[in-house]
């Protein structure tokens, strides 16, 4: 693993670039700094077996099936297949439904999405069922 892999892996940790274990990989504090600001924009991933595969054009096909979402590399969602990275940030957040707001640690991933786009829309007054959006004057529109 290079030290910009582990440098971003202290990152995902919640680690600094002043931080002693990041420190000890040897980097410059530029270095360290320069390395922290792109692990902090979005999309950008540690360097991933999902990623070595993308690059020697392999197929998903090729990936094993898992139901762990924490083995996962890719999601794929069916009955119409859609392909998505599981990305630092699915990972991040999922781990803090967990740790900070007691959800089931085998909460499937799948309902572990559902539901935070139920509450991401009922935050902002939209009810996901067949959905119901309440406009002014008391009036209800159904999609």
């Amino acid at each position: 693993m290079s030290k910009k892999d582990q440098a971003f892996k202290l990152f995902g940790e919640g680690k600094k670039p002043s931080s002693p274990e990041v420190k000890a990989l040897g980097l410059a504090s530029k270095t360290r700094y320069n390395y922290y600001q792109k692990w902090k924009k979005p999309g950008a991933l540690v360097k991933t077996k999902a990623q070595e595969i993308e690059k020697s054009q392999l197929s998903l096909s090729s990936l094993p099936i898992t139901n762990d979402i924490d083995k996962a590399q890719f999601i794929q969602f069916q009955p119409h297949v859609f392909n998505c990275r599981y990305t630092r940030m699915m990972h991040i957040a999922r781990a803090v439904t967990v740790k900070e707001w007691g959800w089931p640690e085998d909460l499937p991933f799948e309902d572990f999405i559902d539901t935070i786009l139920y509450h991401f829309s009922k935050d902002r007054g939209i009810t996901l069922q067949e959905y119901i959006v309440e406009g002014e004057h008391g009036n209800k529109e159904k999609g």
